[in-house]
């Protein structure tokens, strides 16, 4: 994985622990975006914890927690929802990155947890910590390329470079990259 890219951690130890569990699996040319990009619901502002863009797992949503019980399964799961509908909107405004009527991609999201109970319905909804990450990211499907053009030429390009392109230019302020 590249070098992160950090704007505001909102969870120091979390966060440090993501980046550590992460930099063993992803592939080389992945990248991670902390504290980006910041997008809106109707109800209010919504900063994604951090982002991963890989050409092997795709676009990966995280939010972290300090603690994850199975009793805070519905609201972590509201939680997830409303950072992929909030990410998924703000990504539909860029034609090349969505189809007739949905992104060319899913936005996939897990929840990382310093500690957490270790019962399956935690682990189904990608409410993981570290030993269960891995597993959590081989459930997120995407496939390698893109349906869409680079720039208005004839190369196809691959989705993570598409959306590294999109941040990069859009949420991204030009001394973080």
């Amino acid at each position: 994985m590249k070098q992160p890219i950090i704007g505001q951690k909102v969870n120091n130890e979390a966060i440090d622990a993501l980046i550590d569990s992460l930099s063993a699996i992803v592939d080389e040319d992945a990248v991670f975006y902390v504290g980006y990009p910041v997008a809106a619901t109707i109800d209010s502002p919504v900063t994604v914890p951090a982002l991963l863009i890989s050409v092997k797992f795709g676009l990966i949503c995280f939010d972290v927690v300090p603690l994850a019980k199975a009793s805070d399964l519905t609201n972590i799961r509201a939680k997830q929802r409303s950072i992929v509908l909030a990410l998924k909107a703000k990504l539909l405004q860029h034609p090349d990155l969505a189809g007739d009527d949905d992104l060319l991609f899913k936005v996939n999201v897990i929840t990382f947890a310093l500690a957490f109970e270790n019962v399956a319905s935690l682990i189904d909804a990608r409410i993981v910590d570290s030993a269960h990450l891995n597993r959590a990211l081989e459930s997120c499907f995407y496939p390698a390329r893109a349906h869409c053009r680079h720039g208005g030429d004839d190369r196809p390009a691959t989705r993570a470079d598409l959306l590294r392109s999109r941040l990069r230019h859009r949420w991204i302020p030009a001394r973080d990259y």
